[in-house]
């Protein structure tokens, strides 16, 4: 019991890692961070390393969290997003390119289902299967045909009925509800899974 109220102690739900931090979202909704937060990633209002758990300013309903390697998004049970810490490509969606170290609304986005974060850039699904990406695209990994970088969600190109995102470091690919794989951005490597060689697709 706590405060006179009794009940199931919050316990870990999910757990995802950036490049030298961590954070644990909470069955009650809360979400803690901790390691390195020179670019506010620990999203707990400070530019301070976090030895220990620290809770997240303003976030006590999350649904979802990911990490990219300097940055961190979390799903609201509203269906919005909000992201946090490095945001000179705009990864953290919310139309500027200044840091944060306490989450700011991603725009326009509403039921979110999925989302994934790469090196410098962000992805999700809405309920409807349309995918949004922001952030750095000189690789054309956010997939709406252009490679300029985007403050604030774009949509993706001839894609729909997506179920689920996954993001590389500059790739992106799409999990559709008829089992096709859809991939856009760096091919340096062969990532993209198209045959092709060392190339970059601006839309799937």
């Amino acid at each position: 019991c706590a405060k006179g109220l009794c009940g199931p102690l919050p316990v870990p739900a999910q757990v995802t890692v950036g490049m030298y931090h961590a954070c644990a979202r909470l069955s009650d909704g809360q979400v803690l961070c901790w390691g390195a937060n020179n670019n506010g990633q620990v999203g707990d209002g400070s530019f301070e390393l976090k030895t220990l758990p620290a809770p997240v300013k303003n976030i006590s309903d999350a649904s979802a969290i990911a990490a990219g390697p300097r940055f961190t998004c979390a799903v609201h049970s509203t269906g919005t997003m909000s992201c946090w810490g490095k945001n000179a490509a705009g990864e953290l969606g919310n139309g500027t390119t200044v840091s944060q170290s306490s989450p700011v609304a991603v725009k326009g986005l509403l039921a979110v289902v999925s989302i994934a974060l790469g090196s410098s850039h962000a992805c999700a699904v809405q309920k409807d299967g349309f995918v949004w990406c922001w952030g750095a695209n000189t690789k054309g990994q956010l997939g709406d045909g252009s490679m300029e970088t985007k403050a604030a969600p774009s949509s993706v190109k001839d894609i729909a009925d997506v179920l689920v995102v996954a993001a590389g470091y500059h790739h992106t690919c799409a999990l559709a509800k008829l089992g096709m794989i859809s991939c856009w951005g760096s091919n340096s490597h062969g990532q993209l899974g198209n045959g092709s060689g060392p190339t970059s697709a601006m839309k799937p």
